[in-house]
């Protein structure tokens, strides 16, 4: 975190005429390839199976 805040005291000191008006941190986002996500970004439970050979059959 006290890298976060000096990259932004930088920025900062870089670019005087704007400002950060608004932060925040992330710690993970994570999405799963084929879930459907709501407009607010929780999952809504259904998937769409991605085209191709299944990849969990033994070759």
């Amino acid at each position: 975190m006290g890298d976060l805040m000096n990259m932004q005291d930088s920025l900062e000191k870089l670019l005087p005429a704007g400002g950060i008006v608004n932060s925040s941190v992330i710690l993970r986002t994570r999405k799963r390839v084929g879930w459907l996500m709501h407009p607010d970004g929780r999952c809504t439970g259904e998937v769409i199976p991605l085209p191709g050979p299944a990849t969990d059959t033994p070759a």
